[in-house]
């Protein structure tokens, strides 16, 4: 069986998932199981980013570009940290 760089995986947003964005931070809603979710503004930017199927490497570029004085390591940690609990809670999913 193949094994998948976790890097490389593109990953997507689980359909009818809602957001509500309020300040810089944001809620996702499950409506599977009527769980509300806070984002803390990294999250939400991840979670803006993942409008179109995009992949962790991805993301995690586009925030160390965005934010060129915060540590790699530090961006690489959140990203991995985040998207980790999005998937595990069913809330993004790997793009087929």
């Amino acid at each position: 069986m193949p094994t998948h760089n976790p890097l490389t995986l593109v990953l997507a947003r689980k359909p009818g998932i809602e957001y509500r964005s309020i300040s810089d931070s944001g809620f996702l809603a499950s409506p599977d199981t009527g769980t509300l979710y806070h984002l803390n503004p990294t999250g939400s930017a991840i979670w803006h980013l993942l409008e179109q199927p995009t992949t962790h490497a991805e993301i995690t570029s586009t925030l160390q570009a965005a934010f060129p004085n915060t540590p790699a390591e530090l961006i690489v940690s959140d990203v991995k940290q985040i998207v980790t609990q999005l998937l595990e809670r069913q809330l993004i999913t790997i793009y087929p």
